[in-house]
């Protein structure tokens, strides 16, 4: 199986999958891999620490339909490593690797089959638990952010921690020595709910910077 893109579209494609990729964050080493299937001229990448996930697709001028997980860090690192659009990135796939080439730079990675890839179900939420003004959101969670532990054995710590009640969020971010808070006014929200929202996922939104109105739906 081979195959050539533009470097615009490579990045596209694995840039943000890899860099979600990590299997050490829950000990399942699949996960240093991201998922490439080709269907009928779509290429679609995915790649998870299970924590959050990156879905990116793009058609390609390819028509075997084929399916194979490649390590991400690898793939990532010589991927970004480019900057000149001029030279088309070739794939070619062995049975165990794929060669990556550009210009006259080229790489040998890792590949594995897609059984052993355990992907996400991702569920279409029917409706939303609450929702709040984005700008509002990136606020607080900017200023409670530094309170969180980094790679604790409490997992809990390293998130962030929240409850609703009466149209109000409180978020709560702590390390077991210090604590942040504070409170969000919501749009629209259900009553007594408590939950953790993951580290990964504020970082995703505050670097997204999304604006008008967010809405979440806890699953």
């Amino acid at each position: 199986m081979n195959f050539s893109i533009s470097l615009s579209t490579a990045k596209h494609l694995f840039v943000d999958a890899c860099g979600v990729a990590n299997g050490s964050k829950c000990n399942i080493s699949a996960l240093d891999y991201i998922h490439f299937s080709l269907i009928g001229g779509i290429a679609e990448v995915l790649g998870t620490d299970t924590q959050s996930i990156v879905r990116q697709s793009s058609p390609i001028d390819a028509f075997e339909d084929y399916e194979i997980c490649i390590k991400a860090k690898k793939l990532n690192t010589f991927i970004s490593s480019f900057t000149d659009e001029s030279k088309p990135l070739k794939f070619q796939f062995d049975e165990n690797k794929v060669i990556v080439k550009h210009g006259r730079s080229r790489a040998s990675i890792a590949t594995m089959s897609c059984d052993s890839y355990p992907i996400p179900k991702i569920v279409i939420p029917i409706g939303f638990q609450f929702s709040c003004d984005a700008e509002s959101f990136k606020s607080v969670i900017s200023g409670i952010f530094y309170g969180k532990a980094n790679n604790d054995v409490r997992p809990f710590l390293n998130h962030i921690n929240f409850s609703i009640n009466s149209h109000q969020m409180k978020l709560y971010t702590s390390d077991g020595h210090r604590l942040a808070k504070d409170i969000i006014q919501l749009e629209n929200s259900v009553d007594d709910l408590n939950g953790i929202l993951p580290f990964k996922l504020a970082e995703m939104l505050l670097q997204a910077q999304p604006d008008g109105t967010l809405a979440f739906s806890l699953m």
